[in-house]
């Protein structure tokens, strides 16, 4: 009962996704781990026991053969409430810049952690697959891709995605992030990775929400916190533009005169006036 880890210094060439890391936990009677920051992209299937998973403000119930996550920076508690009862559970650890979109593509969503695989039985022969291949001294990178992909068709990820957020949940995901890393440019196309969706269902998601395509809407936000810096602190121009994500002064500038009809400088001295 140890976990088994598969270090590289590199992801290899053909995959922004790696395994590197499964475990095998059991034991009898109650069980409970409270994570506040998970250490990786997670995915654990259930072999015995009843699991109440707490995530994103919500519970969830897990039985045997159910699939659930965990996300660094997302708290989750998860518990096997029968003390009568044994548990059981295996592992896969994922990294890579494509990892968490990779999991959605499982069905798998911060609201909607818990899945059941449409074959059951074969996604756990896939899960110990993998578990004892890494503790084999013969592993090879190509053979652990491809059960990692074997392992997705018999989830049936097509089916179980129907499970995924709904729009207004997703939005509101969108606009913490927007919120949060306004001064850093988020890139559309990143945010909707990380939220497992395509660009084109992030854009449907925002005009149904909002009546505004992401773009605007995050548009609309630098402009209300430009706002509020120059009115609300003596930072330079240049300051105040950097730290709306603006590296261009002159760029800045021009975008500012679209919103306000004048430029920075001119709108903070109409204030004094």
């Amino acid at each position: 009962m140890s976990a088994r880890f598969w270090m590289l210094d590199n992801i290899p060439s053909y995959s922004n996704v790696w395994c590197f890391k499964t475990n095998h936990l059991y034991g009898d009677g109650l069980y409970r781990s409270d994570q506040m920051n998970p250490s990786g992209i997670t995915l654990r299937i259930v072999v015995r026991g009843s699991w109440k998973i707490e995530m994103s403000g919500s519970s969830f119930e897990a039985q045997s053969g159910d699939i659930f996550l965990a996300l660094p920076g997302r708290h989750i508690i998860f518990s096997q409430t029968d003390k009568m009862q044994g548990w059981e559970w295996y592992e896969i650890q994922f990294c890579g810049s494509a990892a968490e979109s990779f999991v959605s593509e499982f069905g798998l969503y911060p609201d909607a952690p818990v899945v059941r695989p449409k074959n059951p039985e074969l996604t756990l022969e896939l899960f110990i697959e993998i578990y004892e291949l890494m503790g084999s001294s013969f592993r090879r990178e190509d053979e652990a891709m491809c059960i990692i992909f074997r392992l997705l068709r018999a989830v049936d990820a097509e089916k179980n995605s129907q499970r995924g957020r709904e729009t207004g949940n997703l939005v509101r995901d969108a606009i913490n992030i927007f919120e949060t890393e306004l001064s850093g440019r988020p890139n559309i196309n990143e945010i909707a990775a990380r939220l497992g969706v395509d660009r084109t269902s992030l854009f449907r998601a925002f005009v149904k929400e909002t009546g505004r395509s992401p773009y605007e809407y995050m548009d609309d936000l630098k402009y209300k916190m430009v706002l509020e810096l120059l009115s609300g602190s003596e930072a330079s121009i240049a300051s105040v533009g950097a730290s709306a994500g603006f590296k261009d002064q002159r760029y800045f500038i021009s975008w500012f005169r679209r919103h306000a009809a004048m430029p920075p400088g001119a709108w903070r001295k109409s204030l004094k006036r």
